[in-house]
Parts: C-alpha cells; structure tokens; sequence
C-alpha cells in the first residue's frame, strides 16, 4: 500500500483518539491488521474502507487520497506493554500481537494475532487458530492407535474360534454366537477411546449386549422367559443415558 496512504489512515485514527486496539475493536479486525496499515504492508478491505470512512466521518477520497505528507509520532509505533523478560521463570518477549514465552518447564509458547503454537515435552505439538484447536499431536497420536485397534481381524479371529469350538468341541450350535461379540469389541474400542462420559455411554454397543446376553440365557439355561427383559434394560439404559450431561473435556494449552 502506499506510504500516503497508510500516513492518512495513521492521522485519522490519531485525530479521534483511538489507539490501535480500539480501532481494531470497532470495525472487527485485530490490532496486526491495523498496524499492518499503518506501516504499509498491507492494504484494507474494500469494506474495511467503508467502516472506516463512516467512523471518522469522511469519504473514501478524503481518506484515501492526500498531498500533505503527515509525521508520526515514534512512541505510537511500539504499543505500551511492549517488553523482555528473561529470568528464572524463562524468556517471555511481548511486541504488540506477538508473544514468545520459553520455559524448561512449560517449553515453548508462541502467539501472533489469532494463531497460538504451543509446544513442550509434556504436552507434544498444539496449534490453536482464532481460538480453536487445528493440531493437536496427542489427539493425532490417540488418533493412530484408535484406528489400529479398530483395524484388527475380529471377524476373521472369531471365525477361526468357531471352527475350532465345532472341530474340536462340536460347539457348532450355539458356538455361532461367538459371532456377535465382533461389533461388540468394535462398540467397546469405541468407548474406550470416547471423551467424556455421555459420550461413552451412548457408544456402548447396548443392543449387541442384549442379544449375546439374551441368547446365552436362551441357550444354555434355558431361560428365554424371563431372558427376554434384557431388551427392556436396553431400552431403559437409552433413556437413561439421555439425562446424564453431555461433557467436554478440557484442553491443554
């Protein structure tokens, strides 16, 4: 942008008393992007240029376009608060927007404008953008071994148990409900890695549990009555579940 330019939009703000966060706070931006004017490194917004001629009262021209070069005042340059620090609790460093903190303890922190990168032993990798988590090395992690677990050959391991119950054991009828624990440990593997206890309570596999329970009680003990109310606590157990909260696991950072 030209140097003019971002002369007069530095006079303007003078002018009305704003500082670069108040500005930035009135029209919506961060105070990066107006200091980014300010120093011609970047040009606003067609809208942002519409904000701030309704602000200060002026037109576009008026704001736009000068002839009197316009002379700034050096303290405004590096807002107050600017500071280093180095000591035993680390090396923190502030300059407006961007902010650097490292520690042995809590590693290395990094905030510029909206994006926090925050890194350490305890911890791993965690990027944050306008407040919410885009990285997070731990979830990636925990990510990994979920879809390993959730990878493994349950079906081919139960159908080589049932050969081997039949084979070996004539368990033919009712070894086939070996069968119906593989979406069951699929559910279980989802409950373990679920946040939050509403979260693993409405993944439990609750109507795969009923019928194994209710065809073991059938089979083997003869009991399809009163066996079958196990399909009136799955019922129930949904119901229940509805009242408990749902929760959100806090992040680290």
């Amino acid at each position: 942008m030209n140097i003019d330019i971002a002369n007069r939009l530095y006079e303007y703000r003078r002018k009305h008393s704003l500082s670069q966060e108040q500005l930035a706070e009135q029209i919506g931006v961060s105070r990066q992007a107006v200091s980014k004017w300010e120093r011609a490194e970047s040009s606003p917004d067609t809208d942002n240029l519409i904000e701030l001629a309704k602000l200060y009262g002026c037109t576009l021209d008026e704001l736009l376009y000068t002839d009197e070069p316009t002379r700034r005042d050096p303290a405004d340059e590096k807002p107050a608060g600017d500071y280093v620090n180095i000591g035993l609790g680390g090396i923190h460093i502030k300059d407006g927007d961007e902010e650097v903190h490292i520690s042995l303890k809590h590693g290395i922190h990094v905030t510029d404008g909206d994006e926090e990168v925050h890194v350490s032993l305890r911890d791993g990798v965690k990027v944050k953008v306008n407040g919410e988590m885009e990285y997070d090395s731990d979830e990636w992690a925990e990510n990994v071994r979920k879809r390993w677990f959730l990878h493994l050959p349950v079906g081919l391991l139960a159908g080589i148990a049932y050969v081997f119950m039949g084979v070996l054991g004539g368990w033919w009828h009712p070894g086939w409900l070996i069968f119906l624990c593989v979406p069951i440990v699929y559910g279980l593997i989802e409950v373990f890695f679920a946040k939050g206890a509403r979260n693993k309570l409405e993944t439990v596999p609750i109507w795969w549990l009923a019928s194994l329970l209710f065809f073991y009680l059938g089979f083997w003990w003869g009991m399809w009555h009163p066996g079958w109310l196990v399909w009136l606590a799955a019922g129930g157990y949904e119901a229940l579940i509805k009242i408990v909260p749902r929760t959100k696991p806090e992040e680290k950072f």
